[in-house]
């Protein structure tokens, strides 16, 4: 860790660093440059089951005056007591106090610099995929210790229960289940045909087999068009199709019923889109 320190903030020396999450503790990296007399808390994001339960500890829990994620104000507090008095001490000291989080961590840095204020008024925290963790009536006191960077379309930092709720009641309502549905049935009508296209090739090898090799005598006369016909219509082609395939593919059956399967593909497309519009 003192290496990789060096090499991101050169001259800075690592003074605390716990590597592991509990139920409430949280793995964190406490960084100081004597040079510039800052220092830096470093919290990492989710990285094991102890840090999902923290995560789906999503209730509200009462904090100066206002609610905020039960899981991670636990966290912040147990924080607090954990390495507050080494930050108050460095902040007496001369030090500018940064806290640093990703994800999880940055919503345990964004109360633990709130728990902080009183005693280091220049406290800031800085997240990224900060993950909403406060209500209204809090979001004021962090105007202006936290800054927050949202990565465009980052899940994290809109994933809030009411959010989740939402998602889950669009996604069951009567709408949406008829239409993933009907793409169910679709994706399983394309499998189906794709089995019965290999089996029909199948079939195809096999009366290739039995005729025997090129330029030898048949055994018997070639099959009439009418088993044919038949064949496509027993693997599910309609009639009128089956002729018109096997007509423009000269007698192969292979080939028309692949011909078949497209036509049919596209004559349910143009319904599709007919419907729609």
């Amino acid at each position: 860790a003192q290496r990789l320190l060096r090499q991101a903030l050169p001259g800075a020396e690592v003074v605390v660093a716990e590597s592991d999450s509990g139920a409430v503790e949280r793995a964190h990296l406490l960084a100081c440059s004597r040079a510039s007399k800052q220092a830096y808390l470093i919290l990492p994001g989710t990285r094991s089951v102890s840090d999902l339960t923290v995560d789906f500890k999503a209730g509200g829990e009462d904090v100066q005056g206002g609610k905020g994620h039960q899981g991670i104000l636990q966290s912040a507090r147990w924080l607090h007591k954990e390495v507050g008095p080494v930050l108050e001490r460095l902040y007496a000291e001369g030090f500018q106090i940064t806290v640093l989080g990703h994800s999880l961590g940055a919503g345990v840095g964004a109360f633990l610099a709130l728990l902080l204020r009183p005693s280091i008024v220049s406290v800031q925290c800085f997240g990224f995929g900060t993950p909403p963790i406060v209500d209204e009536q809090l979001l004021p006191q962090f105007l202006d210790i936290m800054v927050t960077v949202v990565n465009r379309d980052d899940l994290v930092p809109r994933l809030t229960v009411r959010s989740v709720q939402h998602l889950v009641e669009t996604v069951l309502c009567p709408g949406q289940a008829a239409k993933t549905q009907a793409w169910m049935r679709e994706d399983l009508q394309a499998i189906r045909d794709v089995e019965r296209v290999v089996e029909l090739r199948r079939r195809k090898a096999a009366e290739g087999q039995v005729a025997g090799p090129a330029g030898a005598a048949p055994d018997g006369p070639a099959a009439p068009d009418e088993e044919k016909l038949a064949m496509l219509v027993e693997a599910g082609v309609s009639r009128p199709v089956a002729e018109s395939a096997l007509a423009l593919e000269n007698g192969d059956v292979s080939l028309a019923m692949l011909r078949a399967t497209e036509e049919e593909a596209q004559q349910s497309l143009s319904l599709y889109e007919g419907a729609a519009s």
